[in-house]
């Protein structure tokens, strides 16, 4: 190899590593960047559909974060429903109810892996009749989001498997839930 040939290498090579190191950088930087609050509001108010699950997933690595985020679910909530003093099993599906919500579960007949989660919204708002209500649970593992389809006659269910982690946390009585407006 010539010593031009040699020289142009050493500096194609360098200049690759030095893309390497800064799109790395740029990557991790983006990984780490900063939850805004207003990126809080926005999952808060279930508005962020692309991003929200990495940002939540923040949300539940950061304790202050997770007490911002929670105070903000509970300013902008139609209803709040502390955790419960009793444990549950699978077995007795115990619901929750509330003056203004009751969230009932029941085991599909013929699939009995499969559980019906029904919401019953008592005094709705029209917001619930056409996006849908929006729930988030507060649990020892974190904090979910489940999205549940419009109310029709102030009720809507959703399907889950017993293994899903958004049915445990409806479902942990040591959890608290807060129904969206």
């Amino acid at each position: 190899m010539s010593p031009v040939n040699h020289k142009q290498a050493e500096a194609i090579f360098v200049a690759k590593r030095h893309y390497d190191v800064l799109s790395a950088g740029h990557e991790a930087s983006e990984e780490q960047a900063a939850v805004m609050f207003n990126d809080l509001m926005q999952v808060a108010c279930g508005r962020l559909p692309g991003s929200h699950r990495n940002i939540l997933h923040k949300i539940n690595q950061s304790l202050d974060l997770r007490r911002q985020y929670m105070t903000l679910v509970k300013q902008f909530s139609y209803e709040y429903s502390p955790a419960q003093a009793a444990a549950s099993s699978l077995e007795t599906l115990v619901g929750r109810e509330t003056d203004k919500f009751a969230l009932s579960f029941s085991r599909d007949p013929v699939v009995h892996s499969q559980i019906y989660v029904v919401l019953t919204i008592h005094f709705p708002n029209p917001t619930h009749s056409r996006d849908g209500v929006l729930v988030n649970v507060d649990s020892k593992n974190g904090i979910s989001q489940i999205q549940f389809p419009p109310l029709i006659d102030n009720k809507t269910q959703s399907l889950f498997e017993e293994s899903d982690l958004a049915l445990q946390a409806l479902m942990d009585l040591d959890a608290s839930i807060v129904v969206m407006n």
